[in-house]
């Protein structure tokens, strides 16, 4: 029954409880937003001189089937215009601030070859960034 009512409640007043709503995008999760749009279109276009000015020099990347990426082993498949991409993109898109560090989950499609074989791949990859004196970088990434 209270349950009923604390509902006829919240109906009543018209609102959602706070904790329900999704809250407005802050500047640093639309600037957070922007980067991962940068790093998307740096991999579209094999540039890997902007995708690194987006990555930390730490930067590691977990892949699905549990083998690990430095920046520099990550660089070297962004540019690896042997590998095409035909589908990459980012929809979804849940930008998690918390200060200095941000967590980003997203869907992602992306269709290409590898290693000359074409795959397919739908994945809820999460991405890491942190904010230093020069803006956001990713840090780490799980795909």
């Amino acid at each position: 029954m209270r349950v009923v009512v604390a509902l006829l409640l919240i109906l009543n007043l018209g609102g959602v409880p706070a904790w329900c709503a999704n809250p407005p995008a802050s500047d640093d999760s639309n600037a957070v937003k922007q980067q991962m749009l940068a790093l998307r279109k740096a991999e579209l276009q094999y540039d890997t001189d902007a995708a690194a000015e987006l990555l930390h020099d730490d930067f590691g990347l977990s892949a699905a089937d549990g083998t690990l990426y430095s920046k520099q082993r990550f660089l070297t498949l962004v540019g690896d215009k042997n590998n095409p991409l035909e589908v990459f993109e980012y929809t979804e898109m849940e930008i998690h601030v918390y200060g200095t560090t941000a967590v980003v989950f997203s869907r992602l499609h992306e269709k290409g070859f590898m290693n000359g074989k074409p795959y397919e791949l739908n994945g809820r990859p999460m991405w890491t960034w942190i904010k230093g004196s020069g803006g956001w970088v990713c840090v780490a990434a799980h795909d």
